[in-house]
């Protein structure tokens, strides 16, 4: 499965958990996948590193899911995705 794009929307801050938290929007060839994610970084984290921490995040829960748990499926990022998570 070939991730083309990932968006992260909805950000915020949550100062009662200390964590930050985005719909992670996953696009691949035939479909969306969209995950809430929550990281625990620093609060004032750069904005590349925070993005690098939820697209992480989302490949770990994909990675949870049975088809692929199972192996039937492979996770890839596309190529000009790469260098940016």
């Amino acid at each position: 499965m070939l991730v083309t794009d990932i968006e992260v929307t909805h950000y915020h801050y949550d100062n009662h958990h200390a964590r930050h938290c985005a719909n992670v929007v996953l696009s691949l060839i035939d479909r969306t996948v969209n995950l809430y994610c929550q990281i625990n970084l620093p609060p004032y984290e750069n904005t590349e590193d925070r993005d690098r921490g939820f697209a992480h995040e989302a490949a770990r829960q994909l990675k949870r899911m049975p088809e692929f748990r199972s192996g039937r499926q492979e996770l890839k990022l596309a190529d000009h995705l790469v260098s940016r998570h």
